[in-house]
């Protein structure tokens, strides 16, 4: 008889303590899915913000990109107007040089 009431109290016992971890896994598995939520949010937060700076990026990049090709192209209008002016600009400093010779024979 000790046994069977024993066995019943154990009983009880196991009863309780089931439903009070289960209490306790039901608390922590509100606590770890709000955490999830939180971690979730963040995430989407650090997507948008990545995604973001990728257009920025993108978008400077293709600007730098067009300042370069416009320089470039400048550069090649320059020079071609130097090789076109070249014969001009170098006959104007032999002729000086002449003159500047042509002056020195006559102060001697």
């Amino acid at each position: 008889m000790y046994i069977g009431i024993i066995g019943v109290i154990l009983g009880f016992i196991a009863i309780g303590l089931s439903i009070y971890f289960y209490k306790q896994q039901q608390t922590n598995n509100s606590l770890v899915e709000g955490d999830v939520e939180h971690i979730h949010n963040a995430l989407l937060a650090l997507q948008k913000e990545f995604t973001h700076y990728q257009v920025e990026t993108s978008r400077i990049i293709s600007q730098l990109e067009d300042k370069v090709d416009i320089q470039g192209k400048n550069q090649i209008i320059n020079l071609n107007k130097l090789k076109k002016d070249l014969p001009f600009i170098i006959g104007k400093v032999v002729g000086q040089i002449e003159f500047a010779q042509d002056t020195i024979k006559r102060k001697k």
